[in-house]
């Protein structure tokens, strides 16, 4: 967890600053790595448990939303163009096979469902977001997926 933590605040850090991504992005992308290593390791020890999939999907969706922001693309197609992030197509397909991985489990939790409908954001897709995130909190009563949507409600009227 520590190397996801330093991830997310280094990144964080470098948009407050005004830093370039280029300035952070050798010690984002090896706690990014060191955090997925760790996340893999957790999902071959117990692979009946979530939490490495949707924490690995978790840390790529922070990873990929708070650089595009730093390098001030439009989109994250615009962002991916850019010669020197070929590594965050690789960082997206590790959090897609999670996420189909979990979609393959007999059983989704609420915490994983929230997870796969917030991957949306990353595409920029936030009126799909509010609508499955309206969906699940339709049919669950849970904090965390009223508060997804409402960061998402709100994310859609500042894009608006």
């Amino acid at each position: 967890m520590a190397h996801r933590v330093r991830m997310e605040q280094l990144l964080r850090e470098g948009r407050n600053e005004g830093l370039s991504l280029t300035s952070t992005e050798a010690e984002v992308r090896a706690d990014f790595q060191q955090a997925i290593d760790h996340f893999a390791k957790s999902t071959d020890l117990n692979p009946s448990s979530e939490y490495g999939l949707v924490a690995t999907v978790q840390t790529v969706s922070t990873l990929l939303r708070l650089s595009i922001d730093i390098a001030k693309a439009k989109d994250l197609g615009t962002f991916l163009r850019q010669s020197s992030h070929g590594w965050y197509l690789d960082a997206m397909a590790v959090a897609e096979e999670s996420i189909d991985n979990l979609q393959d489990r007999p059983h989704v939790s609420i915490r994983a469902k929230k997870t796969i409908a917030e991957w949306d954001l990353v595409y920029g897709r936030v009126d799909k977001v509010v609508a499955d995130l309206r969906a699940l909190a339709s049919r669950h009563e849970d904090v965390s997926v009223r508060r997804a949507l409402c960061a998402a409600i709100v994310a859609r009227a500042k894009r608006n």
